[in-house]
């Protein structure tokens, strides 16, 4: 049921997108291009410590391609980086065209991409209205709402538009075609990255034995929720 958006759930492959996060913020002390080049070094690593599996590969190609266009100072294309990536992997390996989770991972990451800049037009036309009101006149409850709607907006345009892009390969080798999967999808991003919160949060306070069994608990709890969404099936009488 979670079609679509299921390659960026892959554990290896988001943790290689999380721990980039948490590095560009520790070292956002350190000089722009610097911090480039630091982060794809240690993200390495953590690639070699998976025993480079295919998801935290490509993820690692395509977020090292943009660090380093971004550290020279080159025009950082998302796409092109998406392309390059793909390409570096099928010059060592051409048969991962045949792959199924090659397929999934480009297909929907260019896809995405394609559809940034539509999917941020139907979010400020959504919010089109405030606008026009001047930046001193909006109340808090107005700045959380703008926010949180264009959160709500981007995740379920997000997750339309993967689903979209990956469901003729989901026909192709499945035979099965869920639209129900764009709403699993966006009940789970919640609980998904609510796990790496906990997880990190555990990864740290593991030697306090109350809060590490607490998270634990929560932790566990999120992936029985993941779980139950991942394995719904509606019926239809």
């Amino acid at each position: 049921l979670l079609n679509g958006m299921i390659h960026i759930f892959a554990v290896s492959g988001l943790h290689v997108g999380m721990i980039s996060l948490v590095l560009f913020w520790l070292f956002r002390w350190v000089p722009f291009s610097m911090r480039h080049l630091i982060v794809p070094l240690i993200l390495f690593v953590y690639v070699i410590t998976t025993g480079f599996q295919p998801s935290a590969v490509r993820a690692f190609l395509m977020i090292s391609i943009w660090c380093f266009q971004r550290a020279f100072f080159y025009t950082a294309l998302p796409l092109n980086s998406v392309y390059l990536a793909a390409w570096l992997i099928l010059l060592f390996n051409p048969y991962s065209l045949f792959d199924r989770s090659f397929q999934f991972s480009f297909l929907a990451a260019g896809f995405l991409i394609l559809s940034w800049d539509f999917s941020n037009q139907i979010c400020q036309i959504a919010n089109e209205k405030y606008l026009l009101v001047p930046s001193g006149l909006l109340t808090r409850y107005d700045i959380f709402f703008i926010k949180f709607r264009r959160i709500i907006l981007s995740s379920l345009l997000t997750t339309a538009f993967a689903w979209l892009a990956t469901t003729p390969i989901s026909i192709y080798y499945q035979g099965l075609m869920t639209p129900v999967g764009i709403f699993a999808n966006f009940a789970a991003i919640p609980f998904v990255w609510l796990v790496f919160v906990f997880g990190f949060a555990r990864l740290f306070l593991f030697f306090i034995s109350p809060v590490s069994l607490v998270l634990r608990t929560c932790l566990e709890f999120c992936l029985s929720v993941i779980s139950a969404i991942s394995g719904f099936e509606p019926g239809f009488d």
